[in-house]
């Protein structure tokens, strides 16, 4: 496997079981490297040259994070504003990202089911995703495929089976790792 960067963003780590648990296992990969946007933010405000620096090293990058209102949390979307500059990820001298591949690697609180035009959601996860494969092309990089996992939601006392979330998350992992080996 090539050098792989793995960028978790949520906007409630703390608390996060799935994607927790899906950074975690992935950590144990010694070619994944785990760059959580909760400790690399001061509130939203990122080191952009460090960003950059640890997306150019990277040969395949992953955005790991938890589908929040059908995209990425907020964190993660302040993170892409700031970081993928004009001269750095496009435009004249912006081909920092070029070639590199990207995966995306996400869940979501509710049941696959819902993910279909004729679900509650209205659309499939390959629709409510078309942004961010856009921007990796806008980007010069190679859009490499997802791992997503559905039913996902655990909230303490309330809704979700704690064990079976978090063994759905390990076989989420896996796939994942199985995923970027075949890179």
């Amino acid at each position: 496997m090539k050098n792989v960067l793995m960028i978790v963003g949520h906007s409630n780590y703390g608390n996060s079981l799935s994607n927790k648990t899906i950074a975690d296992t992935a950590k144990g990969n010694t070619n994944i490297t785990v760059r959580n946007l909760a400790d690399v933010s001061d509130g939203f405000n990122f080191n952009v040259e460090e960003e950059q620096k640890a997306l150019a090293s990277a040969d395949i990058i992953v955005l790991q994070f938890p589908f929040h209102w059908y995209a990425l949390p907020a964190l993660f979307k302040k993170w892409m504003d700031d970081v993928l500059q004009f001269g750095f990820a496009y435009g004249p001298g912006g081909d920092k990202l070029s070639g590199k591949k990207l995966v995306l690697s996400f869940t979501t609180g509710g049941p696959s089911d819902t993910y279909t035009k004729d679900g509650s959601n209205n659309y499939t996860v390959e629709e409510f995703t078309a942004p961010l494969i856009q921007t990796a092309q806008f980007c010069q990089m190679e859009y490499a495929g997802n791992v997503c996992s559905n039913g996902m939601l655990y909230i303490p006392d309330m809704m979700g089976d704690k064990d079976e979330v978090t063994a759905k998350a390990k076989d989420h992992a896996k796939r994942l790792v199985e995923h970027l080996e075949s890179l």
